[in-house]
């Protein structure tokens, strides 16, 4: 069976409370128990990617597909999504560019104590040991500033509503292990 994940990948089941994975793309959905629902997810991990349920329902749960949002501060719902957790940097033999020992590549930025990859161990968003490389897809993720680059917005807009081919050209789909990407 194909899957998402390495061979030397060890995904577990995170759970996110207060969190929800967006219905527009569901997968199967009815009354079901938790472990009936991991086992589909594990059972299609090529398509799928979690379930979520609600506090006042907490019997049904719908399975969503890979590329569905999880939208947080959802109070009362969970989002549950198996996932594998990034290593911290000790435990990892991390990509390093050449640049990133030179002082010039942070540019004039005060108070700045240098490079630094999230969820890592290394002081910057560790609380958030289970970031997403691409939470979701949508063409309304996409805003406009005052750039006058709408040309550029409304082509990313439009490859957005597809998002399965916008996953196939970015390799690899979740946070790098070694913080390297194609």
């Amino acid at each position: 069976m194909d899957t998402p994940f390495e061979a030397t990948d060890k995904p577990s089941w995170v759970t996110f409370p207060d969190a929800c994975l967006e219905r527009c793309d569901v997968f199967e959905e009815g009354e079901m128990s938790d472990a009936t629902a991991e086992q589909l997810v594990e059972q299609n991990l090529e398509e799928c990617l979690g379930y979520s349920f609600r506090a006042d329902k907490p019997k049904y749960r719908w399975i969503v597909r890979r590329g569905s949002r999880k939208i947080s501060g959802t109070s009362g719902w969970t989002a549950k999504i198996f996932k594998v957790r990034l290593p911290r940097v000790e435990e990892a033999r991390l990509y390093k560019d050449d640049f990133t020992d030179m002082s010039a590549a942070l540019g004039h930025l005060e108070n700045v104590h240098g490079w630094a990859r999230p969820g890592r161990g290394e002081g910057l968003g560790d609380a958030l040991q289970d970031l997403e490389m691409i939470e979701g897809i949508s063409p309304n993720d996409l805003r406009q500033g005052g750039l006058g680059d709408c040309w550029l917005v409304s082509a990313f807009a439009a490859l957005a509503e597809f998002p399965d081919s916008l996953l196939d050209m970015i390799k690899p789909h979740t946070l790098a292990k070694d913080g390297k990407y194609v």
